[in-house]
């Protein structure tokens, strides 16, 4: 099978994980989204549209496609992650024929993809000098590149805010538990009551005046600090009864937290839901070693929630939004074999990340106050439409489009 495009001088050949669920996916999905919503505003509204803007055209290939299709030449081909064909030596070794190939057909190639800790692999950096353009979420992600020895282009793109969190209306877990009971029908699916009983849990609790603290773990329970969540909230939760925890992830809060009291949501939910999830809870946290961005932190800031994290790292680039709990003096080596992150992270101090805590506790009216305040201004900086702004810039600025 031969992917061609349409007659056109601004071809991206946009390769990613079309059907995935995962971090990559949301971030790729709006890569995608936003800028052709971009040229399809520029239609609506009537503005003069450029060559360059109306002639972009985006082909999505699935990553499992790429053994069955033939791409034609001189295509510009983004890689969302880069490094999805090479999580080791020898996985790129099976595909390095792929790799070759497009290599081979392009015309500009380059892509996206993380630092999770402060030095890549030398293999990896092999990889990487071998692209016209690199795009990372974060200065902390591209210094790492760049210390390690990347000699091509590696810019910052930050992650987004979706359109959904714009809206300054707070809807919570309890308004969604009511429209789930005004629409309901013979016909409840599983998924319907699991999501039910998850949100009905979380009212009761909100009645009862209790505070819901956010965390999310999708995977890496190390790197994303679930032993520091055990730690502090155990000591939270020695002091104050009435404080939860909401444990977003696959895993199981009893395994992954022992001992802390709370709610675990293991069920993937769409934007509405992850908005009133958000408007829901009262503080966030998200005591990260490492990592390229860390979207759930910039999301909860921008529903105006309380959100705490490490002064240092990737949130360095939107900590003026941000609660910063202050960095322990150790070293932290974040993985053992990983072949493409080899470096070292950060940690949070624990005794200053329960002290911030508990004054955000102790104070949340003004802490909520003043997070509603910033809220707009950080929807306005970093938003999933000002991203694909600047993801153009770079196409145009590199010579993948004119």
């Amino acid at each position: 099978m031969t992917i061609r495009h349409k007659e056109c001088k601004n071809n991206i050949s946009y390769i990613h994980q079309i059907y995935s669920r995962s971090s990559f996916n949301i971030v790729s999905s709006n890569h995608i989204k936003y800028l052709r919503m971009a040229k399809d505003d520029l239609v609506t509204t009537g503005s003069i549209l450029t060559d360059s803007s109306k002639d972009i055209e985006i082909q999505e290939i699935d990553w499992s496609m790429l053994e069955n299709i033939a791409l034609e030449n001189n295509v510009n081909v983004l890689l969302h992650p880069i490094l999805h064909l090479s999580g080791s030596p020898g996985q790129f070794s099976q595909n390095s024929g792929i790799f070759s190939r497009l290599l081979d057909i392009k015309h500009k190639i380059g892509g996206f993809d993380v630092a999770d800790s402060d030095k890549m692999s030398s293999f990896s950096v092999e990889i990487f000098n071998k692209l016209d353009l690199i795009m990372v979420p974060s200065n902390w992600s591209r210094e790492a590149y760049v210390n390690s020895g990347v000699k091509s282009p590696v810019e910052v793109l930050p992650h987004g805010i979706s359109d959904k969190f714009s809206d300054n209306n707070t809807v919570t877990m309890s308004d969604k538990i009511t429209e789930a009971i005004n629409e309901i029908t013979e016909d409840v699916n599983e998924t319907t009551k699991t999501i039910n009983k998850n949100t009905t849990k979380i009212k009761e609790l909100k009645e009862h005046g209790n505070i819901l603290i956010l965390y999310f773990m999708l995977h890496s329970s190390y790197r994303k600090g679930a032993d520091l969540v055990t730690e502090v909230m155990k000591r939270i939760q020695s002091k104050s009864k009435n404080v939860y925890l909401v444990f977003k992830s696959p895993g199981v809060l009893a395994r992954e937290c022992p001992g802390v009291n709370g709610i675990g949501l293991r069920d993937w939910i769409n934007e509405d839901d992850l908005r009133s999830l958000y408007d829901s809870c009262d503080i966030c946290i998200c005591p990260s070693r490492g990592g390229g961005f860390e979207l759930n932190a910039l999301e909860a800031s921008s529903r105006g929630i309380p959100t705490l994290v490490p002064n240092g790292g990737c949130f360095l680039d939107y900590i003026d939004y941000l609660i910063p709990v202050d960095l322990s003096n150790k070293k932290i080596k974040l993985f053992d074999g990983n072949p493409i992150h080899v470096g070292n992270g950060f940690e949070v101090d624990i005794d200053d990340f329960e002290e911030k805590l508990t004054d955000t506790i102790n104070n949340l009216e003004k802490y909520k106050s003043q997070f509603r305040r910033n809220s707009k201004g950080i929807r306005d900086k970093l938003s999933w439409r000002s991203t694909a702004k600047t993801l153009e810039e770079y196409l145009r600025k590199y010579e993948f489009i004119d």
